[in-house]
C-alpha cells in the first residue's frame, strides 16, 4: 500500500519532561510521534488545581492527557492526570496513581491524538486504504483518523484501561481506545457510553484488553462481564484478550517485555466473549453451589471451598513461604515486591475478603482460622527463589535487566523481596560530589577510590562469590561513617541490616533480622576476642541458622555484603588469621577539621542516580579482579600487616626479628629463658625475649608453632615448612636476624616503601622511620638505594617476598657507587641468601680522595724532586678513575712500559674491581656464562651450572636464568664467568670468542674490533 501524501509534515514537540517521555517511551512503548502529540507536563500546584478542578492541590508534578472529539478533531476538556507520586487519602487502603479530570465530570472514552506512520501502520495491517490525502496540522497530528476508523466497520478496535495502554496499541498498529475504569464504559443506565456507541456496530470485532491481574477480581469480572454483555447486544464480536501475569500487568508491560510479534501472538488467541464467559462460570461452580446452599438452608459453606475461591483470586497476590514460615503478599509495601505478613494480619485480610463476599454470621473466630490453614495448602512454596542482583535490580518504577539495560515491568513472578528505594533514571551522568569524597576517603590514591566503587557495585549486584568483606580502619572523622551512610542511601535503608559482632556471635535471634537483606553493617566496632564463626558465615556463603522465638528455625544462606568500620584493629588471636583471607582492609587517615564537617549525605541524594549508572557500569571481571586481590594496593596491604602486628606478637616479632630465607633451617625451641642468658639461637627463645622487651605476653609453646605457620603462609606468602628429626623441630624457610642483616629491611619498611613510591630510599630518616629499623632499636646503615622497578622486588610466587636487596645507587651526574662484591638480589624460590655485606656509596670527589690517599701514601718515594709523579703512579691512578673497560684499555695503552709497576701499586680489592670492568663488557642479554657464587655461598646448589643472561641490571648485576630452570637468578658480575669456545673456519685456530645463547650473532671482529684486540680479549678470558 502506497502512503499517502500529506499538505504538511512538520512535526512539533510540545512541552514535557524528559522523565514523563521516558515513562512513556521506554516504560510503555510508546512511539515518540504519538507520545508527543498527547503528553503534556505540569507541576505549578495551582494549574494542576485547576485541571482537576480541585480547591487546591499539595502533591508532585505529573502528567495528563486530554482527548479529542473523534468526530471534530476538537480537544475535549476530559482527560487523565498522573502524578510522579501516587496520592494516599485518609479514607483509601492504597494510593491513587491516575485521576479523571475535570471532577465530577461525566465518563468518556479518550480518543488519542495520532501521527501519519502509525495510521499508515493500522491499515496496513487490515489492508484498508487510507484517504488520498491526509492533512497534518502545525503540530503533526494526522488529522481524520478516527474518521476514518468509524467509516470502516471492518476495522477492529482495541477498548482498554487508561491512555498509555491505549497509546502502546497505537503505536503497534491496533486501535486502541481508552477508558479510565473497567466500569466506566458504561452509564448507570445500563447502557454503553455515549461516546463509544458510534464505534460499536453489528460485525465489528472489540477486543477488550485489560490488565492481566484484576481478570481474576471478582468486583472488575463482573465489571468485565457486563461491559461485554453490552457489546453483545449490540451485536459485536466479542472477545477477551488474556495472557500469563507473569509476563507483564497490562499490554504495555508485556510489549515492552516480549516484543510486538509475541504480542501479535496473544491478540491472535484471544478468547470469545461466551467462552470466557462459560470458563468463568465454572470456575467458582462449586462454591455457588454451596452458597446456594447456604442462602436455601442458612449454613456458612465449608472452609475448604471458600479457601479455593480466594486463592484462584488471590493466587498473584499472596504466597506462603515455607523456608521461613511466613506469609508473602505482592505489593504491599512496595509496587512490584513482596513483604513477610504474619500470622495475625493475613488472617485479618481473610476476614475482610469473607466479608466483602457476604460470609458472616460464622460464630467461632476458628473458621477464619481454618480459612487460612486452608490456604496455606494451596498458596505454599517450599522454596523461595528469586532472581540474582546480578540478572534483575529491581528499582520503584521496574525491574532493570543489567546484562541489556533494559527497564522490565514489574510481575509477582520474579518473587522479589526487596528494590533500591528510588526510580531508575538511566540518564543520570553527574555524581561529582560523590566522586570528590570518594578521593578524600581514599586520599588521593586511585586505587583504593576504585576498591570501594567496586564494593558499591558488589553491594547493588550482591557479589556473595566474591566471599570478601570491607573493613574501613582508621581515625575518627575520616568519612568511614559518610561511606557506611552512602552505601545505606546507595541500597535503601530496608535493605540493611546493622549489628555489633558481640550481638552477631553471641545472641542467637540476631541472624533471623539479616535475611534478604543486601548488606550488613557492624558501624563502630571494639576488639573482638571472642568466637568469630558465625560472622564468617556471612561472607563464606555458608549456611546460617536463623531462629525468631516462638518459632522454628530455619537454614540460608546470605548473598549480600558486609561492611566492618573500627578506629582500632578489632580482629586479635586466632581470629586475625581466620579473617586474613576475607577482609579488604582500606585504610581511612584523611581526618576533616571538625569545623569543615557537614552532612554530606543530604548533598549525595540528587546524585544517587547518576552514582548507581556509574556502579553499575562496572564490569564483573573487573570488579572480581580488584576486590579478590589480583590488583595489589600497598596501602591496604601495609595498613592490614600493621594492625596485625599491633594485635598478634607472632607478627610483631617476625616482621622485627625474622628473615625469610628459603634455605635456612632454624630450631623452634621452647625454652622461652634462653633470651635471658645471652643471644638466643631457637625461634621460640627469640619470640619471648621480644615479647618480654616489647611488654606482650608470649604465647604457649605448643600453639606457637602452628600460628607460625599459619601467619607465615597464610598472610605472608611464604613456603615455610615443619621438620621434626631425632634431635628436635625446626622450621625451614626462616632465620633471625643477626648484626650482619643491617641491609636487609622488615616487611613494614618494605610495604612503607611501596606505598611512598619514592625513587631512593635515601637515609633511614627520611625513609620516615625516625633513623630506626622498623620499631627495632638498631638504626639502619647503609641503606640500600631505590627499588625503581618491579624487578628489584623478589617475588614469592605471586606474594612479595621479605628479602629484597638493592646494590643500586642511582647515583647523579659525577657521582660514583662502589659495591661491595657478593650481593644478590634474590627473587623468590631458589634465590640465593646474600652475605651481609655493607653497601657503601660516596660521591666520585670523595672516593677518590680516599683512593688516591690510600695509593699515595706508600709511594712518596716515586714522586720526582721536581714534584713529577712516576709513570706508574700516574697509570695507576688513571686506573682507579675507569669507568669501563675500555677506558682502561686507552689509559694502559698511554703506559703500556709500566702496566706491571701500576698494577703492583693497586690494592688486590682495587684490581679485581677494575679487572672486573672486562667481563662487565663481555656480558650483555643472551650471553652464556658459567655460574660461581662459592665465594660467598660455597653451598650454593648452582656453583659450576651454566645458564643465559636475560636481562643487564644497573650497578652491575645481571639476571640469569640457569639451564633447565624457569626462574631467573640475580648474580653479580663476581659471580659469572663468561662460557669460551674456539673461534676458527675450516680447521684454522683463532683463539676463542664469547659463547652465545643463538647462533649467528657477530663475533669481536664484527663489532668493530681488529685482530690484535680480539686476541686480547681472548687471552683475558683465558
Amino acid at each position: 500500500m502506497a502512503a499517502p501524501t500529506s499538505t504538511n509534515k512538520s512535526f512539533f514537540s510540545p512541552e514535557y519532561f524528559p522523565a514523563h517521555l521516558n515513562e512513556w517511551m521506554d516504560g510503555s512503548g510508546i512511539s515518540p510521534e504519538i507520545a508527543c502529540l498527547n503528553l503534556k507536563s505540569l507541576e505549578h500546584p495551582t494549574k494542576i488545581a485547576q485541571l482537576l478542578s480541585w480547591k487546591a492541590y499539595s502533591g508532585t508534578a505529573g502528567w495528563y492527557v486530554q482527548g479529542i472529539d473523534p468526530i471534530t478533531g476538537a480537544s475535549r476538556n476530559f482527560g487523565q492526570f498522573k502524578p510522579d507520586e501516587a496520592i494516599q487519602f485518609p479514607d483509601s487502603d492504597k494510593p491513587q496513581k491516575y485521576f479523571s479530570f475535570p471532577k465530577g465530570a461525566v465518563s468518556e472514552a479518550i480518543f488519542l491524538r495520532i501521527s501519519l506512520s502509525a495510521w499508515y501502520s493500522i491499515a496496513c495491517r487490515y489492508g484498508v486504504s487510507m484517504p488520498e490525502q491526509v492533512e497534518i496540522n502545525d503540530s503533526g497530528e494526522a488529522l481524520g483518523f478516527w474518521s476514518w476508523v468509524l467509516e470502516h466497520p471492518e476495522i477492529p478496535i482495541s477498548i482498554t484501561e487508561g491512555v498509555k495502554k491505549a497509546a502502546c496499541l497505537l503505536s503497534g498498529g491496533y486501535v486502541g481506545i481508552a477508558l479510565t475504569g473497567v466500569w466506566n464504559g458504561q452509564q448507570k443506565k445500563r447502557t454503553l457510553i455515549p461516546s463509544l456507541q458510534p464505534f460499536i456496530t453489528p460485525g465489528r470485532h472489540v477486543d477488550l484488553v485489560f490488565d492481566a491481574d484484576i481478570l481474576v477480581k471478582p468486583e472488575v469480572q463482573s465489571a468485565l462481564k457486563f461491559l461485554g454483555h453490552l457489546l453483545n447486544v449490540a451485536k459485536a464480536i466479542v472477545r477477551i484478550v488474556t495472557w500469563d501475569l507473569q509476563l507483564g500487568k497490562g499490554c504495555d508491560d508485556f510489549i515492552v517485555a516480549h516484543g510486538q510479534e509475541k504480542w501479535d501472538e496473544v491478540v491472535n488467541n484471544a478468547t470469545p466473549y461466551s467462552e470466557w464467559l462459560k470458563k468463568l462460570e465454572q470456575q467458582f461452580h462449586g462454591y455457588r453451589g454451596a452458597d446456594n446452599q447456604r442462602q436455601r438452608t442458612g449454613k456458612i459453606p465449608p472452609a475448604d471451598l471458600v479457601a479455593h475461591e480466594i486463592a484462584a483470586e488471590y493466587r498473584e497476590q499472596l504466597a506462603f513461604n515455607d523456608e521461613i514460615g511466613y506469609w508473602m503478599r505482592y505489593e504491599a509495601d512496595n509496587p512490584g515486591i513482596w513483604s513477610i505478613e504474619t500470622n495475625e494480619y493475613m488472617e485479618s485480610i481473610v476476614a475482610k475478603i469473607l466479608d466483602s463476599k457476604g460470609i458472616r454470621g460464622y460464630g467461632s473466630y476458628s473458621y477464619v482460622t481454618n480459612v487460612v490453614k486452608n490456604l496455606r495448602v494451596l498458596l505454599i512454596k517450599r522454596k523461595w527463589v528469586e532472581p540474582s542482583p546480578k540478572e534483575l535490580l529491581p528499582f520503584r518504577n521496574g525491574v532493570l535487566e543489567v546484562s541489556t539495560g533494559k527497564l522490565l515491568p514489574h510481575s509477582p513472578g520474579y518473587h522479589l523481596t526487596w528494590q533500591l528505594p528510588r526510580d531508575h533514571d538511566p540518564n543520570g551522568r553527574n555524581w561529582s560530589r560523590i566522586e570528590a569524597f570518594l578521593d578524600h576517603l581514599s586520599h588521593g590514591n586511585a586505587a583504593i577510590k576504585e576498591t570501594l566503587l567496586c564494593f558499591c557495585n558488589a553491594v547493588l549486584k550482591g557479589r556473595k562469590d566474591l566471599h570478601k568483606f570491607l573493613h574501613l580502619i582508621g581515625l575518627g572523622g575520616t568519612g568511614k561513617g559518610t561511606f557506611g551512610r552512602l552505601l545505606t542511601d546507595l541500597i535503601g535503608s530496608d535493605n540493611i541490616y546493622s549489628t555489633t559482632l558481640e550481638d552477631w556471635c553471641g545472641n542467637r535471634f540476631e541472624a533471623a533480622n539479616a535475611y534478604k537483606k543486601r548488606l550488613v553493617v557492624f558501624w563502630d566496632e571494639d576488639k573482638q576476642t571472642g568466637k568469630l564463626g558465625k560472622f564468617l558465615s556471612l561472607t563464606g556463603d555458608d549456611w546460617i541458622r536463623a531462629e525468631e522465638k516462638g518459632k522454628k528455625g530455619f537454614q540460608y544462606q546470605y548473598d549480600g555484603m558486609t561492611l566492618v568500620l573500627s578506629n582500632i584493629p578489632i580482629f586479635t588471636g586466632d581470629a586475625a588469621s581466620r579473617i586474613a583471607r576475607r577482609v579488604i582492609t582500606v585504610p581511612c587517615n584523611n581526618s576533616v577539621s571538625v569545623h569543615s564537617r557537614r552532612d554530606l549525605n543530604a548533598e549525595f541524594a540528587g546524585e544517587l542516580d547518576a552514582f548507581t549508572n556509574h556502579v553499575l557500569g562496572l564490569s564483573d571481571t573487573h570488579v572480581t579482579k580488584v576486590l579478590m586481590g589480583l590488583v595489589d594496593i600497598p596501602e591496604c596491604t601495609l595498613e592490614f600487616w600493621e594492625n596485625r602486628a599491633r594485635v598478634d606478637s607472632i607478627a610483631a616479632w617476625v616482621n622485627d626479628w625474622v628473615i625469610y630465607d628459603v634455605l635456612a633451617i632454624t630450631p623452634v625451641g621452647n625454652d622461652k629463658e634462653e633470651g635471658l642468658n645471652g643471644t638466643p639461637r631457637t625461634l621460640y627463645g627469640s619470640y619471648c625475649l621480644h615479647c618480654k622487651q616489647s611488654g606482650t605476653s608470649p604465647k604457649a609453646n605448643k600453639n606457637f608453632s602452628p600460628d607460625l605457620l599459619e601467619l607465615c603462609r597464610s598472610v605472608l606468602g611464604w613456603e615455610v615448612s615443619r621438620k621434626v628429626t631425632k634431635i628436635g623441630k625446626f622450621i625451614q624457610g626462616l632465620r633471625l636476624r643477626t648484626d650482619w642483616d643491617k641491609e636487609i629491611p622488615t616487611h613494614d619498611f618494605l610495604l612503607m616503601q611501596r606505598v611512598t613510591d619514592e625513587n631512593s630510599l635515601g637515609n633511614s630518616s627520611d625513609a620516615g622511620l625516625g633513623g630506626r629499623l622498623g620499631d627495632g632499636s638498631e638504626a639502619i646503615q647503609g641503606m640500600l638505594s631505590s627499588f625503581d622497578d618491579e624487578s628489584s622486588l623478589i617475588y614469592k610466587g605471586d606474594c612479595k617476598s621479605e628479602l629484597i636487596v638493592t646494590r643500586e645507587c642511582n647515583c647523579k651526574e659525577g657521582e660514583f657507587s662502589q659495591l661491595a662484591p657478593g650481593f644478590n638480589a634474590l627473587s623468590g624460590k631458589g634465590f640465593e641468601e646474600p652475605s651481609g655485606l655493607e653497601t657503601l656509596c660516596v660521591t666520585c670527589e670523595e672516593s677518590l680522595e680516599v683512593e688516591l690517599a690510600s695509593l699515595e701514601s706508600p709511594v712518596l718515594d716515586m714522586v720526582s724532586d721536581a714534584g713529577e709523579e712516576a709513570p706508574a703512579l700516574q697509570l695507576a691512578k688513571l686506573l682507579l678513575q675507569c669507568r669501563t673497560w675500555a677506558e682502561v684499555e686507552n689509559a694502559i695503552a698511554l703506559y703500556e712500559a709500566y702496566e706491571d709497576e701500576a698494577w703492583k701499586l693497586l690494592e688486590p680489592e682495587k684490581q679485581r674491581r677494575i679487572k672486573s670492568l672486562e667481563v662487565v663488557s663481555l656480558l650483555e642479554v643472551g650471553s652464556r656464562v658459567c655460574i660461581d657464587p662459592s665465594s660467598w655461598n660455597p653451598l650454593s646448589p648452582y656453583i659450576g651450572k651454566l645458564g643465559t643472561v636475560r636481562k643487564v641490571m644497573e650497578g652491575g648485576y645481571y639476571e640469569v636464568q640457569p639451564d633447565g630452570e624457569s626462574k631467573r637468578i640475580s648474580y653479580g658480575v663476581e659471580d659469572l664467568k663468561p662460557v669460551q669456545m674456539p673461534v676458527g673456519v675450516g680447521g684454522t685456530q683463532g683463539g676463542f670468542m664469547l659463547a652465545r645463547e643463538k647462533p649467528g650473532e657477530p663475533d669481536w671482529q664484527d663489532r668493530g674490533y681488529n685482530r690484535e684486540q680480539c686476541d686480547s680479549l681472548n687471552d683475558g678470558l683465558k
